[in-house]
């Protein structure tokens, strides 16, 4: 091989070592870990909570619980210590939540420990809140309702806008988790749940709350354009964004920098089901733009 040619070589070698290092995911940040002494007893607490169980290695530790007070004593058993293991971990959970708590065990004297939720326990929490809320949405939009009287399908459409577009006569707001008890005599329902965030074709996009009809369902989706110049609202991207979608409709087709508006999209409700548990129509644009 020519000295050109291994320098080439080195070069492409360069290259291609450099594009996996770009493409790789940037490192995770670690968990907290809890210094725990290892000669002494350790008090472990949730701030504002109640200790009520607690899972543990028993050959590395023993637990008291102390049930008035809802906190933990913590010793390292002598057998775990002499064999200068560093690590230990335990799970506990109150009324409220859960902690995977990771353990440094070291020669410090004894420790109080007021256990804060990690970014697993934080991503945990998040993920069933939105599955509870989300079974929440889904039943209160197949709920049984009156028929919505229209001559035609026009007719329809234009009747759902208008209930949309007018916040002052929305009728029968339903706070998602909320029980209401006469959902069978309501012809149009507002069904709220917690502000969804997206960017969408240049524009920010957010929707905290659709409308529910008989047949129908009227997304209600706020979005803003966040470049330096006007943008026209690119309807086809809307549509095919959901599944179902039978109309788009906004209050207005263009926007100047920084200027917000309404996107109504209106989904068959029968058709949206089809796929699976009735969702609002930005999680099916965060699903596809995963």
């Amino acid at each position: 091989m020519t000295s050109k040619t291994a320098q080439l070589a080195l070069a492409a070698l360069a290259l291609a070592m450099s594009a996996r290092l770009a493409a790789a995911e940037p490192p995770q940040p670690r968990e907290k870990l809890y210094p725990l002494s290892r000669d002494e007893v350790n008090l472990v607490r949730v701030p504002g909570e109640m200790i009520e169980h607690a899972v543990y290695d028993t050959d590395a530790l023993e637990v008291s619980p102390d049930k008035a007070r809802g906190v933990l004593y913590v010793r390292v058993t002598p057998a775990y210590a002499a064999s200068g293991k560093k690590r230990t971990a335990a799970f506990v959970s109150t009324q409220k939540s859960s902690y995977a708590l990771a353990f440094a065990i070291e020669p410090v004297g004894a420790q109080e420990i007021s256990v804060q939720p990690s970014q697993s326990d934080l991503a945990r929490r998040s993920e069933e809140k939105a599955a509870e809320q989300n079974t929440n949405i889904a039943s209160a939009a197949a709920a049984p309702m009156a028929p919505l009287a229209s001559s035609d399908f026009v007719g329809e459409l234009k009747t759902l806008l208008k209930a949309a577009a007018q916040p002052a006569a929305r009728p029968g707001k339903t706070t998602v988790g909320e029980v209401f008890s006469e959902s069978d005599s309501q012809s149009i329902r507002t069904v709220a749940f917690d502000e969804r965030k997206r960017r969408v074709a240049r524009l920010t996009v957010r929707q905290s709350e659709m409308r529910v009809s008989e047949a129908r369902l009227v997304d209600v989706l706020q979005v803003q354009n966040m470049t330096a110049a006007p943008l026209a609202l690119d309807w086809k991207h809307f549509a095919r964004g959901a599944g179902a979608v039978l109309a788009v409709a906004a209050d207005t087709k263009r926007l100047a920098p920084g200027a917000a508006t309404r996107v109504y999209l209106i989904r068959d409700k029968t058709e949206a089901a089809r796929s699976g548990p009735i969702r609002p129509a930005l999680d099916e644009f965060m699903a596809g733009e995963k």
